[in-house]
């Protein structure tokens, strides 16, 4: 593949971002690469507007998307990441009689890899307002010990 092309260069700053211990400003990219900074700037919106890279309004800076994630997710499902943490679930599930999630979170969403369920029906909030009510019910379904045992270690 030539060294031009703007899928290599676009893998090239996916490499970057991906591998950088902390997220990474347009500055901090166009000096590592050493290209022009309006074609950093190009490619970084590219992969943003496809949820490959991800980046935060108030900093600037970039990290790994959601798409991304989700790629993530689908190999490390293939490689046993389920199928190790499915007997762990299994048994926190029957010990405490409550749904169990292996998840991912992105900035934006939560990415769920694998799901213990114990049969009881649940909904979704899509307010705020809504949202604390729900986990107030929830916690009334938690067992004593464990709601005390929860507040202790957090």
């Amino acid at each position: 593949m030539p060294e031009s092309s703007i899928l290599t260069k676009a893998m090239a700053l996916m490499d970057l971002v991906t591998e950088a211990e902390t997220p990474l400003n347009l500055a901090e990219i166009t000096y590592t690469c050493g290209w022009p900074r309006s074609s950093v700037h190009r490619l970084l919106v590219l992969l943003r507007d496809a949820d490959v890279l991800s980046c935060d309004p108030e900093w600037q800076t970039y990290d790994p998307g959601s798409r991304l994630m989700r790629w993530e997710v689908r190999t490390q499902t293939r490689h046993h990441i389920a199928r190790i943490a499915a007997p762990h679930m299994k048994t926190l599930c029957r010990a405490t009689k409550l749904r169990v999630a292996l998840s991912v979170l992105d900035a934006r969403s939560v990415l769920f890899i694998h799901t213990e369920e114990v049969g009881l029906p649940f909904r979704l909030a899509d307010r705020t307002s809504e949202a604390r009510r729900l986990c107030r019910q929830s916690a009334r379904g938690i067992p004593p010990d464990l709601r005390h045992r929860r507040a202790r270690s957090g």
